[in-house]
């Protein structure tokens, strides 16, 4: 599902990250790696916001995860991004989402990331984290088009911080909302581990190792419907409806 070009690239991708799972051979927190897929593209990496950076070509990534996520991820995260010409990587705490005031903190961090771009599209990539923070960004771009629609048509200030002058003429942010979906993948790419080239001792069960192929998902369609469910909230209230019939 996209309604974009394939070689459309971002301004800023924005992506969730969680602990992944403890391997207990190693201690460390992992992800699994895998073949992703989207549109005409496919490369190997255990990072989902490492596979996007490699399709869109941002110039930023804002990482949002808890401190421990973070402690577990942010080294080895960094050199995928920078490795892949990022130029300005940026990791932003939250808190886990327990309560009302951290619910809302978290809904404080992501409408910022989003809102503040002003330069070019963003990326928001929801795979990763809490199962709740898909919600959370969920809310925050209907939020997010509510406000920047009330700039557009009026010329209010949205509370964005700018350091140019504001003439009203700010249009809605880009938003392109992606997903990997780990679990759809149903093949798996053998190859051979990059350590064992020309070892003769090794048998070839040892010597291979299998890659899940699985699809990104571009589900930046839904922001359309936040965009209808607006239109027709605007409708209703007003009976203006050129909103509604674009």
């Amino acid at each position: 599902m996209s309604t974009k070009s394939d070689t459309d690239e971002v301004y800023r991708l924005v992506s969730f990250l969680g602990l992944g799972k403890r391997n207990p051979q190693t201690g460390q927190y992992e992800y699994e790696k895998a073949r992703w897929r989207w549109n005409n593209h496919e490369t190997e990496t255990t990072y989902v916001a490492d596979a996007l950076a490699r399709f869109l070509k941002p110039r930023q990534a804002v990482i949002i995860s808890t401190v421990e996520a973070r402690n577990a991820h942010q080294e080895r995260l960094e050199d995928a991004l920078e490795g892949d010409g990022v130029s300005r990587i940026c990791f932003q705490k939250i808190p886990k989402g327990s309560s009302s005031t951290e619910a809302w903190q978290q809904f404080d961090v992501i409408r910022r990331e989003i809102s503040e771009c002003l330069k070019g599209p963003v990326a928001l990539d929801i795979t990763h984290g809490f199962r709740s923070q898909p919600f959370f960004a969920a809310a925050v771009i209907a939020f997010q088009r509510a406000v920047e629609g009330l700039v557009e048509e009026t010329g209010a200030d949205s509370g964005k911080e700018s350091s140019g002058k504001d003439d009203g003429s700010r249009k809605r942010t880009p938003i392109r909302v992606f997903y990997g979906a780990f679990d759809a993948g149903k093949k798996k790419h053998t190859r051979r581990k990059p350590d064992t080239a020309g070892d003769t001792e090794k048998s070839q069960e040892d010597q291979e190792e299998e890659i899940p192929e699985a699809p990104i998902w571009e589900l930046t369609e839904f922001v359309t419907v936040l965009d209808w469910a607006l239109a027709l909230h605007l409708f209703l209230k007003t009976g203006r409806a050129e909103d509604a019939a674009r």
